[in-house]
């Protein structure tokens, strides 16, 4: 999804980055699995606007959405296109969610978002513990916050 916003003090047209999690395309929510404990890269560095302008970066989690209540900290998650995270101990299956901000640098300042979805899968005497499917997620898609 283009978005294009019209600067009418400076008559040009701003459009929005085209935000990329590296393997991951398309606009479903990305979503995948890691062992209780296990780390994982989240990665955006395909990230790119089509003006050629820097983009900002920002990660964080988003207990809210996720059956994992308890806010997962995300070291280095400013100004960097790829972060390590490390899920947490799960005794069930849990999953969590995490959000990346990427704006760009014209004036107004377009945003774009997108959403990962990771699946915290336990483990019992060191066997992965897969209790019924693991659920799809819903069509998130990218989204843009409206300016004038």
């Amino acid at each position: 999804m283009k978005t294009c916003v019209l600067n009418p003090v400076l008559g040009t047209v701003l459009t929005t980055a085209a935000v990329y999690l590296s393997h991951f395309y398309g606009v479903a929510a990305p979503e995948f699995s890691v062992k209780s404990g296990e780390g994982f890269v989240l990665d955006a560095s395909s990230s790119a606007s089509p003006d050629g302008d820097s983009l900002s970066y920002l990660w964080f989690n988003y207990p809210e959405a996720g059956s994992w209540k308890s806010p997962i900290t995300i070291n280095s998650a400013e100004n960097t296109s790829g972060v390590y995270v490390k899920s947490l101990g799960a005794e069930i299956h849990e999953t969590a969610h995490f959000i990346l901000k990427v704006m760009g640098k014209s004036k107004p300042t377009l945003t774009r978002y997108r959403r990962a979805i990771v699946a915290i899968l336990p483990q019992m005497n060191g066997v992965t513990v897969i209790v019924g499917n693991l659920k799809k997620a819903d069509v998130y898609g990218q989204s843009c916050r409206p300016t004038r």
